[in-house]
């Protein structure tokens, strides 16, 4: 079925772009949502030819959890909306299935009311957005479960923009509290300079982190001494750049390994028999 037009060179060049679109293109008609047209871009995406999509219905290319959402696009344009947009799952001809952003518009073709719908394949844009999601909750689960104190940092003024429990935990101080710090304000004053000489070369790129042991100050003025690894994190607003900040309570083995020295010192001076 051809488009009627009343200029013959628009109808040209409509049937130019039409073929030679890289989006998928079907024309349905309204009242049995069989297709009419279909360019060669959609026919290479479902697998059919020409011949096999036309008189094809819409209910042949989209999988029955899909077709409800597929129906009330076709009722709301005849109620009078023009265009629609969907991301919906599509059916090829061999089974598999592909997601596809569909965009609708009702047309007037040959005197019969009619839906063209633009199809674009996203799926590759899709897992990349699934895959995403599923990185950011393993992130979340593992720095909320992590037997360690992980804190993300704003590197320019040290504040504690995100802290787990086990942080908190370490540090003696509550969630809100470290929050509304920055990380100077709670490390032993001697074991500053070492921090921010190290944090200067980070953010200046000369390094891309680094460890070192250091003493926070709890809420009830004790000591607790850390091994504590800093790394860059990308952050995707350069002017507010991040670290990421994990710690590990060293207190008690220090200790032991100091009264194990002290012991060793002693039994080589004889006091010990």
């Amino acid at each position: 079925m051809h488009l009627k037009a009343t200029d013959s060179h628009d109808k040209e060049n409509f049937e130019a772009l039409y073929k030679a679109s890289r989006d998928g293109i079907l024309v349905a008609e309204e009242k049995s949502k069989r297709f009419i047209m279909a360019n060669p871009s959609i026919c290479s995406m479902l697998g059919y030819s020409e011949k096999e999509l036309i008189g094809k219905g819409v209910m042949d290319i989209h999988p029955k959890e899909s077709l409800p959402f597929v129906i009330e696009t076709f009722e709301r344009q005849a109620r009078g909306e023009i265009k629609i947009s969907d991301e919906l799952p599509v059916l090829r001809k061999d089974g598999s299935v592909f997601y596809a952003e569909i965009n609708s518009n009702r047309i007037l073709l040959n005197g019969y009311n009619c839906v063209l719908g633009l199809f674009r394949d996203i799926t590759d844009r899709k897992k990349s957005g699934e895959d995403l999601r599923d990185s950011e909750m393993q992130f979340r689960a593992i720095f909320n479960e992590a037997p360690i104190g992980i804190a993300v940092i704003d590197s320019l003024t040290g504040s504690f923009f995100k802290a787990n429990s086990e942080f908190a935990k370490i540090t003696g101080r509550t969630m809100e509290e470290l929050h509304s710090r920055d990380w100077m304000s709670i490390t032993h004053p001697d074991d500053i300079q070492e921090d921010m000489d190290k944090m200067a070369r980070l953010n200046a790129g000369e390094i891309s982190g680094f460890s070192l042991k250091k003493r926070y100050i709890r809420a009830d003025g004790s000591f607790v001494r850390v091994q504590m690894t800093v790394s860059s994190m990308k952050a995707v607003d350069h002017l507010l750049p991040r670290h990421l900040c994990m710690i590990q309570d060293i207190t008690e083995r220090e200790q032991n390994e100091a009264s194990l020295r002290n012991l060793q010192k002693l039994e080589s001076l004889g006091v010990l028999a």
